[in-house]
């Protein structure tokens, strides 16, 4: 290979592997009829991290709404045998597992409030390459 060809794949090398990764955040939002369990299923825009949940909990859910967050089949939010269910919140929780493209993230959400429906959004961050490498 000549020098001037290697020197050019040297720099394009480089370039490619300077290249940030992408941060895509996939929402959720259901509103929850009382005594129900509701699911919402979005698919991975991408192989990478599933980086973190944000969850948004009202005032008035008074810890009855329970959040699960799915990986396919196995849950991977919280790591408890029940979800989290806290009341007037507003927190960013770690997951950071990896994931590859179109593979299903769900999240499931239960209200045990026996009178009120209620909406808790979840927004969930994948972090990646839009090429679909990571």
């Amino acid at each position: 290979m000549d020098r001037k060809l290697a020197e050019r794949l040297d720099r394009i090398e480089k370039a490619v592997t300077t290249i940030p990764p992408r941060v895509w955040y996939l929402q959720y939002r259901q509103e929850i009829p009382s005594g129900k369990v509701v699911r919402q299923t979005e698919y991975s825009p991408c192989n990478g991290t599933i980086q973190n949940a944000l969850i948004q909990f009202p005032a008035g859910c008074m810890y009855l709404v329970e959040v699960k967050i799915y990986l396919g089949p196995r849950k991977i939010f919280p790591h408890t045998k029940e979800g989290i269910a806290l009341d007037d919140a507003v927190k960013w929780f770690d997951i950071k597992v990896p994931v590859k493209k179109d593979d299903p993230i769900a999240v499931e959400w239960t209200n045990y409030d026996s009178d009120n429906p209620h909406t808790v959004p979840v927004v969930v961050s994948v972090v990646g390459y839009s090429g679909g490498e990571a």
